[in-house]
């Protein structure tokens, strides 16, 4: 595993731009290693360079990293200038996937102009190490050189019934636990998600109402949250919809109010105290959702 210094290195050596102002965006991403092995933890480094106008969202334990596995992520503050801001953070990972080379490229998240924009700053690979035991090309033994007759025969018809025996087995417990067990698996995937959705929502609402009347960043970031984790459960494409668009689909008229309250406030720069019971009814939302998610694989 890398050490804090080294990380802290390679990732504001990450940070480095051209100079020239005519550049005003940069993202760069990669391994801070070219090898690894099964489960052995390693660290990928993701930043990025733009106007210190945006507001930028990094990709957080909610984020697909396959076929890697995310153990945790290291986040730095923020560094600006009179043009540009300066953002960066090292996920570490594992993997136990067998392919030789295996790549990653997690893409950012840009609120412009009233609207969304994803930057990729490229993939890059990680190659695996493959432990084998190497076979001596000449092997010195001793051994008894007198002839001993060996007994040939093999019961196959033995292998055959085990065999057919086995496979039918298989299909039984296959089609009379199957079902049950892969629904209590999806269940317990869900609720995981959901605790973890619900505690780090709670802490942005707290961010969001403390700076209600000032501040439009942890908004951004409360509702970004929250139509992932929605898109995630549903398997709907929250991310990508509009406010009026999401109303249509879910035809909630206190959600509609609440969304429409938080864009009026990001976009429209229209902070008040008010917002702060929009927030509690999109945890409110998703609470809905969840339960009802629940009940339908339960009943299906």
């Amino acid at each position: 595993m890398l050490s804090v210094s080294r990380i802290l290195s390679l990732s504001l050596l990450l940070f480095v731009a051209n100079p020239g102002v005519a550049q005003k965006m940069k993202a760069s991403a990669g391994f801070n290693q070219d090898r690894t092995k099964i489960g052995e933890e390693f660290s990928y480094s993701l930043s990025i360079k733009y106007l210190r106008t945006k507001d930028v969202v990094f990709p957080d334990s909610l984020h697909d990293f396959s076929p890697f596995e995310l153990n945790s992520k290291l986040t730095f503050p923020t560094r600006s200038d009179s043009l540009f801001s300066y953002d960066s953070a090292v996920y570490f990972l594992s993997t136990f996937e067998l392919d030789t080379f295996q790549t990653l490229e997690l893409p950012l998240y840009m609120v412009t102009d009233g609207d969304s924009l994803y930057i990729r700053p490229g993939p890059d690979s990680i190659e695996l190490i493959h432990i084998v035991e190497v076979i001596p090309d000449s092997i010195v033994m001793m051994a008894n050189t007198s002839y001993s007759n060996v007994q040939l025969n093999f019961n196959y018809p033995y292998l055959i019934v085990g065999g057919v025996s086995l496979i039918l087995i298989g299909l039984i417990l296959f089609f009379a636990f199957g079902k049950s067990v892969r629904r209590k698996i999806l269940l317990y995937r869900i609720a995981k998600l959901h605790k973890k959705f619900l505690e780090r929502f709670s802490s942005e609402i707290i961010d969001a109402e403390q700076t209600a009347t000032t501040d439009s960043k942890p908004i951004e970031i409360l509702i970004n949250d929250w139509k992932s984790y929605m898109e995630k459960l549903n398997r709907e494409p929250f991310t990508k919809l509009t406010t009026k668009e999401i109303s249509m689909i879910h035809t909630d008229n206190n959600l509609r109010k609440a969304l429409s309250g938080i864009d009026k406030a990001i976009y429209g720069n229209l902070l008040d105290k008010s917002l702060v019971e929009s927030f509690h009814y999109l945890r409110r939302a998703s609470e809905a959702s969840y339960q009802s998610k629940i009940q339908d694989l339960k009943n299906g």
